[in-house]
């Protein structure tokens, strides 16, 4: 009988380490601007067109872990909502360690988003029924009092956004000229670090 081939290992790193591998990902600098009202407004907007987020959490073992959630509500002036399992592995690691980074991608527009906050695991029934959808009936059956039901509040601390401000035939004409030459192409992309 054979066995699949092991892949190489690292040893695991220190729950300190972790978090602060986690924390040094999305590097904004200290200087950074802060977001301005208009700015926010247009994340905001962003982020209800491309609702679903890969949502990095440390977890005790100081391993990173990534898992796709659906943004509930966005509201100014920086705080996102998801409905998450009470006792489930997202809410354990924000309990230990409340510092995530999501992501989010808009690949038809040529937008992508990471941003960065302090996140905690929240009780809270009317806040539950006033975000409830049908779709989240799939998860939890017993509806917004469901009591496996909880919420995860991201209080946003700083984030950087990419846009292209090309068209996206030009943007895929410079690709194809890259791939036929082989030289990298040349993006001309906004990109914007600030802070909340």
């Amino acid at each position: 009988m054979t066995h699949p081939p092991t892949l190489p290992t690292e040893p695991l790193r220190s729950h300190a380490q972790a978090q602060a591998d986690l924390a040094s990902t999305l590097v904004v600098p200290d200087d950074a601007p802060r977001a301005t009202d208009e700015a926010r407004e247009q994340l905001l907007d962003r982020l209800k067109k491309t609702p679903v987020a890969m949502v990095a959490t440390t977890g005790n073992d100081g391993g990173v872990r990534l898992r796709p959630l659906t943004t509930q509500k966005a509201e100014k002036p920086g705080v996102l909502w998801f409905f998450i399992p009470i006792d489930g592995g997202v809410a354990a690691d924000v309990r230990a360690q409340p510092e995530v980074i999501l992501s989010y991608a808009e690949p038809g527009d040529n937008a992508y988003v990471a941003l960065q906050g302090r996140a905690s695991v929240v009780r809270d029934v009317a806040r539950q029924k006033e975000l409830w959808s049908a779709l989240a009936g799939a998860w939890f059956n017993e509806g917004p009092t469901d009591p496996r039901l909880a919420l995860l509040r991201v209080d946003l601390e700083r984030g950087e956004a990419w846009e292209s401000t090309e068209g996206k035939v030009l943007e895929f004409l410079r690709m194809a000229k890259a791939a036929v030459t082989r030289t990298p192409p040349e993006h001309d992309h906004d990109h914007f670090a600030f802070t909340f």
